[in-house]
Order: C-alpha cells, then structure tokens, then sequence
C-alpha cells in the first residue's frame, strides 16, 4: 500500500506520464567503454563516460547539401536536426529525428544476451540511421559519424595516434594511446588509456573512410522508401584483468582471436 501511495504522489501511476533517465545509455559493455548522453536531445551536450567526462561521438546528416547535427555538438556552425522522440530499451536506445523534409531514426544496439556468451563478450555495439523523406520529395542524403581520441585516454593531455588498419570487406579507423600500458592503471574514477577503439562499416561503393577519421555513407538519393546505413564502435583493451599477478586476455580472445576477427563476427550477426 505504501508503494502504491509513493508512486501515486510522484506521479508514475498517473497514465501517458513517462519516466526521464538522468542519462540515456548509447554504449554499454563495461566501467571503461560506457558512453551516455547526459540530456534530453542527443545534440544538447557532448557524449560522456560514466564518470561525466567527454566521450564525443558525433554523427550529421547532410540533407541536399545542408548538414544537421544529429549527435554531439560538433560542427558547432551546424543546427541540430530536431528529436522527436527517444526511446531507452533492453538492448537499444532508439532516436527519431525529423522536419519538413526528412525523417531520421538513430538506434544504439548493444546485444548484451545472457543467453549467448560469446555475443555479450564482444565489445561492440551497432549504429543504424534509417532515412526516408518526410515530404515525398527525392533528396540526397549523406550520413556522417566520428568517434574522437578521448575514448581511449584518462587525460586529454596524453597523445594518441589514428591509423586505417586493414580489414577485408570493412573502412576501419583505429585510435589508441601513443605509449601503451596495458593494465597501468587502477582506481574507480578513471578512464581506460590502453588497448584501441575501433570504428568500422562495410565496404561498398557508399561507404567511405574521411580524412579526418570520420565514416561517411553516401545514401544518394532518398525517397518514400528508407534507406539504411550502420557502423559499428568496438573497444579492443588487448588484456582486461590482472589475475594473481597475470595479465589475462578478454574472453573473447580466448581461441586466439584479433580485433579483426571481432569485427567480422560482429558484422556476420548484425542482421
């Protein structure tokens, strides 16, 4: 009965009221690759780590030539693209984007299936955009997403370095600290600084890795029909814990496994 009353004043049980997370989950696998958004539209502050330092991850769409922000706050110079709505589920965050012209939903996977051991090790969670036009009207669409170096680093003064590592069938951009040590840190308010973060996407004649490390889809021409375009944000730690004195592998890693063969399973799954 006391629970009932509580929910009653705070206004739960009333109908058509729903709960505000005070961040919505957009990456999920562990303490060290854990990125929020701290706000009720996804363009309003940059993405955090769980400790609320910058994690930024940016997405735009660019609509006949005019970009839109769909997440983050860089390009400053560029307007958001207005959220309609959000919505926080078991293993997606889903957000819906739109104006007069064009429709977007956005949608962080993360497949943490307790059932599937294998699946729930992976440190990999997928972005989806699906386009359509709002008004009937072709107009031509270009998806653009970056993950900046702080992911891989506890203090923004320390020095990463990018590189374009070959993967058959993906574009793959990789940042990690510039002097790697594996395991070099412990406490609870830090971030990770070693191991490397990966994005990735499927290769085809849309997909394209930028110069400055951003993964750009070019949907061309979007109509009625959606058009759907996803990447993947993937976190390679090379070694998760130090067990009596050994420094021991992630699971996924037990048979022998690279940051490669994550992504192409990871990828094989996807549908």
């Amino acid at each position: 009965m006391l629970g009932v009353l509580l929910m009653a004043q705070m206004g739960v049980a009333d109908e058509g009221v729903r709960l505000r997370a005070p961040a919505v989950p957009l990456v999920t696998h562990d303490p060290y690759f854990s990125i929020w958004s701290a706000a009720d539209r996804l363009t309003d502050v940059p993405t955090t780590h769980w400790t609320g330092r910058p994690h930024p991850l940016n997405s735009t769409v660019s609509i006949d030539g005019q970009v839109l922000r769909l997440m983050g706050v860089e390009p400053g110079s560029a307007p958001a693209l207005p959220q309609i709505d959000v919505d926080v589920l078991p293993t997606r965050t889903i957000y819906r984007f739109g104006n007069e012209n064009i429709d977007v939903v956005l949608t962080f996977l993360t497949p943490s299936l307790p059932s599937d051991l294998d699946v729930l090790s992976r440190p990999v969670t997928y972005l989806t955009w699906d386009v359509r036009s709002a008004d009937g009207k072709p107009h031509a669409v270009q998806v653009d997403f970056e993950c900046s170096g702080q992911v891989v680093v506890n203090d923004p003064k320390q020095e990463v370095v990018w590189d374009r590592p070959e993967v058959e069938e993906f574009v793959v951009s990789r940042v990690g600290m510039k002097d790697q040590r594996v395991l070099g840190q412990k406490g609870d308010f830090i971030m990770i600084d070693w191991g490397y973060a990966y994005m990735a996407a499927p290769t085809d004649s849309r997909t394209q890795l930028k110069s400055d490390g951003a993964v750009s889809f070019d949907l061309g021409q979007v109509d009625a029909e959606t058009a759907r375009c996803h990447a993947m944000i993937a976190y390679d730690d090379l070694h998760s814990i130090r067990y009596f004195g050994v420094p021991l592998p992630p699971y996924w890693r037990r048979n022998g496994w690279e940051a490669s063969d994550l992504l192409k399973a990871a990828e094989r799954d996807y549908d």
